[in-house]
């Protein structure tokens, strides 16, 4: 049986193709770059946050990472379409509270500029979006 992290981040990934269809989990980058534009949800950090002993009973906050890279374009096309995909994210999201019932928060942080590992990347722009997920779990691997 999957952990419910996992399963959290597979129904994450389904709530965001509806913004995103080619949005892929863990994806390389470099696989993604040749089309001119990448976004992947990379796995994040995990946290435990709270501990019940009768009956066991954790609570976790997840920080999954919307990455979205453009490539190519002059620079007002890439920040165009960094806008374009991260307001589609934001809409596929916006309508989302419990991913089904495996959450009981889901928070989208304010979307961050270009992480430091493609800055003053010729003709690359990037942006992050990282989502607060609050779940429980009856087990502490989550």
């Amino acid at each position: 049986m999957a952990r419910k992290g996992e399963d959290i981040l597979n129904a994450l990934v389904t709530l965001l193709q509806t913004g995103e269809p080619t949005i892929g989990r863990n994806t390389p980058l470099p696989d993604l770059t040749a089309s001119g534009k990448a976004v992947r949800l990379l796995d994040g950090d995990i946290e435990q946050t709270e501990a019940f002993l009768n009956p066991p009973t954790y609570e976790f906050t997840m920080r999954p990472v919307a990455q979205l890279v453009i490539s190519g374009g002059t620079d007002a096309e890439r920040d165009a379409a960094i806008d374009t995909s991260l307001g589609n994210l934001l809409t596929a999201l916006a309508g989302a509270n419990d991913l089904g019932g495996l959450s009981t928060d889901i928070r989208p942080q304010p979307p961050t500029g270009t992480p430091k590992e493609f800055f003053g990347a010729p003709n690359m722009k990037a942006a992050e979006l990282v989502i607060e997920i609050d779940y429980w779990s009856d087990t502490t691997a989550g």
